[in-house]
Formats: C-alpha cells, sequence, structure tokens
C-alpha cells in the first residue's frame, strides 16, 4: 500500500513493540545498548503520534514485551516485561493508560541465556513461553492477574539452535506457536492448548528448500524458508 508516514530517528533502536489500551494504540521502542525507552501513541491513519513517555533505563535489555492479563472484574490489564538474556534479570512494570509505564511490579534473577520470549492468551489464562537458544529448554508459566509470573505449566526440552519463536491466537480455533531455526530454515508449528504445547501440526505446514517437510532436526543446513513456507505462515495467520 501508500506509505503514511517516514521519520529519520537515531540509530541503534533494537526492541520495536505494539499494544492497544481501551482502542489506543501505542509503539514502543528500545535501544538495548544505552536503555533508552521512547512510547509514541499511533494515529488512526498509521503515522506515529507524540510522545508519551520517555526514559533512559539500564543498558542490556533484550526482550520488551507487552502483555495483557484478564483481571477478576473481566477487564484487561497492561504490564511491560523486560528481559536481560546475559543475566537472567526480568522486570515486570505496570503500564499506564495514557501510554506511561508505570510501578514496578516484581523482578527476577533467572539463569542467564533466555533468548526469546512470547506471550499467548487463551480464554482466561496468559501464558509466558521463554526459550534457550543455547540447549532448547522452553519453559511456559501462567501469568498472575497481578501482573507477576504464576506456576510452570510446561517444560521441554528440544535441541538447541533455535533463534526465533512467536505465537499466534486466532479469533476461532487453537492458538499455536511456532519455533524457527535461522541457521538451518527448521520450522516446528504446535498447538497449544491449557497452557502446554501439544502437537505438532501435521502434515507439515513449512516446506524447506529441498521440498522436504518441516520437522525432523537432522536435514540438511543448507534447507531454508522459501516464499512458500512464508505463504504457508501467512495463511495460518490469516
Amino acid at each position: 500500500g501508500e506509505l503514511v508516514d517516514s521519520h529519520d530517528w537515531t540509530p541503534n533502536w533494537t526492541s520495536v513493540a505494539f499494544y492497544e489500551d481501551s482502542g489506543q494504540t501505542f509503539l514502543i521502542l528500545l535501544k538495548r545498548h544505552t536503555g533508552r525507552i521512547d512510547i509514541h501513541r499511533m494515529n488512526s491513519n498509521g503515522s506515529v503520534g507524540a510522545r508519551t513517555y520517555n526514559a533512559d533505563w539500564s543498558s542490556g535489555w533484550t526482550q520488551v514485551l507487552p502483555f495483557a492479563v484478564l483481571q477478576p472484574s473481566g477487564s484487561r490489564k497492561w504490564f511491560l516485561f523486560l528481559l536481560k538474556e546475559s543475566n537472567g534479570i526480568v522486570h515486570i512494570q505496570e503500564m499506564n493508560a495514557n501510554g506511561t509505564v508505570g510501578n514496578r511490579v516484581t523482578s527476577y534473577n533467572w539463569s542467564a541465556g533466555w533468548s526469546s520470549a512470547a506471550f499467548l492468551q487463551e480464554i482466561g489464562r496468559t501464558s509466558l513461553l521463554m526459550l534457550k537458544q543455547s540447549n532448547g529448554l522452553i519453559h511456559v508459566h501462567q501469568m498472575n492477574s497481578d501482573g507477576t509470573v504464576g506456576a510452570r505449566t510446561d517444560t521441554r526440552n528440544w535441541s538447541g539452535g533455535y533463534t526465533a519463536m512467536a505465537t499466534h491466537a486466532p479469533a476461532v480455533g487453537t492458538p499455536y506457536v511456532l519455533i524457527h531455526k535461522s541457521g538451518s530454515g527448521d520450522g516446528h508449528i504446535h498447538y497449544f492448548s491449557g497452557g502446554a504445547l501439544s502437537s505438532e501440526i501435521e502434515p507439515p505446514t513449512m516446506m524447506a528448500a529441498n521440498g522436504a517437510g518441516m520437522g525432523p532436526d537432522s536435514r540438511a543446513d543448507v534447507d531454508v524458508l522459501t516464499p512458500g513456507d512464508i505463504s504457508a505462515l501467512n495463511k495460518l495467520a490469516g
């Protein structure tokens, strides 16, 4: 489509995220190496609006993820999850409805090496998924209504090398999780139900460059995602 906005900002923004609260969409930008964070209100035409928040935090934040948790009243409350892969430090902050960062809810000092994190919402439940690229370890936790990390609901020990993890909760049907190895192109899509990963989608939805289904970790490293793979993912998300 047509270009609706452009900006010549300073370089080195390493994390970008959007979230919608009370009908208003916000853009979060963060620089890993300096800890600079900016939040902007998004205009209805898709352009970037006024800045609602800025701060200079400590450096090293590798994951910056807004997430919402269902409250006993039936409303949703937004929080901000921050993680440093280098040392496992986690901060969780409240998010205010006006696009500013509120009070810190809690902090954790976990083991280092958590390289990917994602949130997934099911009916009445928000789950946190965390992945270590180095060894394939996956932890899934249920989030409490106050924004703290609750009980672990699933653990997986898969092969190392997974560089990306994404979640999708369709309006109708079962949510699913995609994990992907950028080095080899291996990708797996699993259903997600009741706070846990479940069966892999079969037949394989993604195909490698050599025509093989995206399944076994032992496929040749020359296998990569093709335009057909991307088309299949877009079909799933549609």
